[in-house]
């Protein structure tokens, strides 16, 4: 009788790839990017949800389990996301990781000083024990916004995964080859779109636009807010009110994870339009197209905003 052990040997290598990669995602344009590029050879799951905050989370049972048992973990980085680096440490200390914002090979761009940028609103109340107040000069950790800085993250996930799971390198490497398509053609729907907007000066809801504003040249002339989840002082207020009120605002963006009733006593008794922005795309369904359907949900508000 042929002894059974050689051929136990011989089909290890593909029993431990038996059960698919295990990749844990911290939002869900990261999700969404990474599930194009691991296809379905891998688990990928999301640890923010649309109900929860990427800058404020406690973690479930389930996720801390997800975090426990994953081979690779890709996130944004502890710019976004400070909560999440304690935990891998604590949780998933053996897992392999990958920070999109400390990847190399593109330029970040670093939070701006909103008391003296182009809104000209004097105001220094920087909340600077807040948990997430991106303070001047630090990282802008909201690049996932330029669909290029993306296409170029795409080749350090393909990295990643073909490091855990080399057995799937050729399926990777179409895959990555194909996102970056469509990243591509995203880019330049978008670019042609905003390409025919009239040149309007608008507000955004706090400072997480800087990288869309720059990849298609148009930089808000001014945030609502100094902190994301916080209303704005009331001499900021009153300064933003009268700006709207002279004329020179012809829009006011409002994010939909927010209360509307800031940009609501901005506008009052002005014809001044608003519109809905959600930057994480926390409404839509999570997936492999989340990504494409994020910026273009986000694209689409501006151009009603600013064109009316």
């Amino acid at each position: 009788m042929r002894p059974l052990l050689p051929l136990v040997l011989a089909l290890l290598p593909s029993l431990a790839r038996a059960e698919p990669l295990r990749i844990v995602t911290d939002i869900a344009p990261v999700q969404s990017l990474v599930s194009q590029i691991a296809g379905d050879t891998a688990e990928v799951a999301l640890l923010v949800d649309g109900a929860s905050s990427a800058h404020h989370f406690q973690f479930t049972f389930r996720q801390a389990e997800a975090l426990q048992a994953a081979d690779l973990i890709v996130w944004m980085g502890p710019a976004l996301t400070p909560w999440l680096d304690d935990a891998l440490t604590s949780l998933a200390p053996e897992a392999a990781q990958l920070s999109l914002l400390e990847a190399p090979g593109w330029t970040p761009l670093t939070v701006q000083d909103r008391a003296t940028d182009a809104d000209h609103v004097d105001d220094h109340d920087h909340s600077h024990d807040h948990a997430h107040n991106h303070e001047a000069g630090q990282i802008d950790p909201h690049a996932w916004l330029d669909p290029q800085i993306a296409a170029h993250w795409v080749q350090h996930v393909q990295d990643a995964l073909v490091t855990a799971d080399p057995n799937n390198a050729e399926r990777y490497a179409r895959n990555a080859e194909t996102t970056r398509a469509k990243l591509e053609a995203l880019d330049t729907r978008i670019a042609a779109q905003f390409a025919v907007l009239p040149d309007r000066a608008f507000l955004v809801p706090h400072d997480a636009f800087q990288y869309f504003g720059a990849r298609y040249d148009r930089p808000a002339a001014g945030v609502v807010t100094l902190v994301d989840d916080q209303p704005p002082t009331p001499d900021r207020l009153a300064k933003l009110q009268d700006r709207v009120r002279s004329g020179s605002i012809a829009c006011v963006l409002t994010d939909i994870a927010a209360s509307d009733r800031w940009t609501a006593l901005l506008t009052e008794g002005t014809e001044v339009r608003t519109a809905t922005v959600d930057p994480l795309g926390r409404t839509l369904d999570p997936g492999l197209d989340h990504y494409e359907n994020t910026l273009t949900a986000l694209a689409d508000a501006y151009s009603s905003c600013i064109d009316g």
